[in-house]
């Protein structure tokens, strides 16, 4: 899932379209909820994964940002688990900046999140379980 201005991108935008990426125009939101969850659903009957960003953008560091409902809306019509993914990119590719720093981005894949659970369980759990390996992350740095 990303926004729909990066469909605008040269060979970005077209090889997104071409390997299934959902856009979502932020602007519209229910009506980009809504597209969301049929661009989900046909995923799930593909056999392909979804991957969305729960925060909906890139987070600076030490930054915190609610979690948007889309992320709990695919969970709830999907009924799959969720496999949860820290990052530290943000170290290295600042929010609104162009240059891009070097250095090693780390990833760490979490437990997965079982379905089932009520909204507001589900989206604690996965926010403790990406912002405590987020901190753990960026604190590996030197």
């Amino acid at each position: 899932v990303m926004k729909r201005e990066l469909l605008k991108i040269p060979v970005w935008g077209w090889a997104s379209k071409r390997y299934g990426v959902i856009p979502v125009d932020r602007a519209a939101s229910a009506k980009a909820l809504r597209a969301i969850m049929k661009a989900g659903a046909a995923a799930q009957a593909e056999g392909r994964s979804v991957l969305i960003f729960p925060e909906g953008t890139r987070v600076a560091v030490g930054a915190e940002r609610p979690y948007q409902v889309g992320v709990a809306a695919l969970y709830r019509q999907l009924d799959v688990p969720v496999v949860p993914v820290a990052l530290n990119s943000g170290l290295f590719w600042p929010r609104r900046k162009f240059v891009k720093r070097p250095g090693a981005v780390s990833m760490e894949i979490l437990q997965p999140i079982p379905p089932g659970l009520k909204r507001d369980e589900f989206m604690k759990v996965l926010r403790e379980r990406i912002e405590g390996a987020t901190t753990r992350l960026v604190g590996q740095q030197p």
